[in-house]
């Protein structure tokens, strides 16, 4: 996996106001793998991490999840992407930061993956462990997205 620096991460300009990214084409970085290149069919490497997503919905369900208006969410960016998800973050005019997980089509079946992961969490946390606080969007809400997306 390629880890991008600190600077690329918060670079100024980088971060765009969820409003300003009406079309794929405005910002296809959410949609398209962006963190390296692929030495053997690297076309279809692309393609099996191109997901089609609907940000709109997107904003309206972190925004439910978490209890707050979508006036103040300011930003939905990526924030890492590997070899079986991409990371998008959601920030707040107040700072708090809500983290969405996109699995990529090749993961099958994708809600099996996510569970797993957050049934070990769960585990950790009661053995003691203390972790911040994480959701799981249901299924139900994930149909308006058009793809599988957790919190």
């Amino acid at each position: 996996m390629w880890l991008r620096s600190f600077s690329q991460l918060f670079a100024p300009g980088r971060h765009q106001g969820i409003r300003t990214m009406g079309t794929q084409s405005s910002n296809p970085e959410l949609f398209e793998y962006t963190s390296g290149r692929f030495l053997f069919n690297e076309q279809l490497r692309l393609a099996e991490r191109h997901v089609q997503f609907n940000r709109d919905a997107l904003a309206t369900v972190i925004c439910q999840s978490t209890g707050r208006p979508e006036s103040d969410l300011i930003s939905i960016t990526k924030l890492a992407e590997g070899g079986f998800n991409r990371v998008l973050q959601a920030t707040f005019k107040d700072g708090y930061t809500v983290l969405a997980r996109i699995p990529y089509h090749s993961m099958v079946p994708k809600r099996f993956v996510v569970a797993s992961e957050a049934a070990t969490l769960g585990l950790l946390h009661s053995r003691g462990y203390q972790f911040q606080e994480f959701l799981v969007i249901l299924q139900a809400i994930q149909t308006q997205l058009a793809s599988n997306i957790y919190f």
